[in-house]
């Protein structure tokens, strides 16, 4: 359900740099914004899914595909694309879910983002 909610607009983004920022930005915040807006369906998904490594990452294959779709990577089992969206697990695991309301909440999610957009 948080990948169906994610909607950016390619029409003004020049790299697939600014596509993939775009998107993980709108992909951290449909997770903020089920917990915030649907506490006990992000319960019951965390019970079921994200407490659960290997259903997570079959849940999280469409966004797989989707960073290596912008990025051209061509990874047939999607690494790289995982790596990156490891990078933000801190905006989407439920266990840091306490500090998705943070007032320095995007300014955290830019200093990762810093950290690794040369190596995308």
């Amino acid at each position: 359900m948080i990948s169906e909610q994610i909607r950016i607009n390619m029409t003004n983004t020049a790299s697939p740099q600014e596509m993939l920022h775009d998107w993980l930005w709108a992909f951290v915040n449909a997770k903020k914004r089920a917990y915030n807006e649907n506490p006990q369906m992000f319960a019951l998904n965390t019970q079921y899914v994200d407490s659960n490594p290997l259903v997570l990452r079959d849940v999280l294959w469409d966004s797989y595909q989707i960073i290596d779709g912008f990025m051209e990577y061509h990874d047939p089992q999607f690494e790289r694309a995982e790596a990156i969206l490891s990078a933000f697990a801190v905006f989407s695991l439920p266990s840091f879910k306490e500090s998705w309301n943070s007032p320095d909440y995007q300014e955290r999610f830019e200093r990762i983002w810093s950290l690794i957009k040369q190596g995308v």
